[in-house]
């Protein structure tokens, strides 16, 4: 599939630079299920880590409760 969201991705950062940095963060603000955080930043860092991507990344990972959900959705959809 051409044009994936990772190449548009890669397009963006200077392909002459490398990973420098990747920070994840996983951040659990709910409470009905049990969030194994240091398992989902593992996958996180892996699938980063794999698709060639360059320069300091940042991915952040929120877990959030429905209400938070339908907020947010409000707030960046409308």
């Amino acid at each position: 599939m051409k044009n994936t969201l990772v190449e548009k991705f890669q397009r963006r950062l200077k392909s002459e630079t490398q990973i420098t940095a990747l920070e994840v963060l996983v951040i659990n603000e709910q409470e009905e299920f049990i969030i194994e955080k240091d398992r989902y930043k593992a996958l996180c860092e892996q699938v980063l880590s794999s698709v060639s991507l360059t320069g300091q990344l940042e991915f952040s990972l929120l877990f959030v409760d429905e209400d938070e959900m339908a907020k947010l959705n409000e707030l960046h959809m409308g």
